[in-house]
């Protein structure tokens, strides 16, 4: 049987489609250890946890350039005072920061 996770696999090579269905496949794995009432390998635990993380670190990326965009795109919109505004406020925080 050819798992798409392995003990070996490099998840970060890995497209989230091939991540969520690997996730899918250990789940499936680890359940039927579960039935037989055996542990399931340290490994399977291990790249199911590994999954998450790379998933959500995935997704919060996904979610950063796209909050990113969206700014950008208010930022496009805004008017001269408001832009002029701004960017007094960010060069005196900087200042501030600065003096600190």
């Amino acid at each position: 049987m050819r798992l798409i996770i392995n003990e070996n696999t490099n998840l970060e090579s890995l497209n989230l489609d091939s991540l969520i269905l690997g996730k899918a496949e250990l789940k499936t794995l680890n359940a039927g250890y579960e039935e037989l009432k055996m542990d399931s390998p340290d490994w399977v635990l291990i790249q199911l946890s590994a999954i998450d993380a790379e998933i959500n670190r995935r997704t919060r990326d996904e979610l950063m350039r796209r909050l990113k965009a969206a700014e950008a795109r208010q930022a496009a919109l805004r008017t001269r005072k408001e832009m002029r505004e701004s960017v007094d406020a960010e060069i005196n925080e900087l200042r501030k920061r600065l003096t600190q």
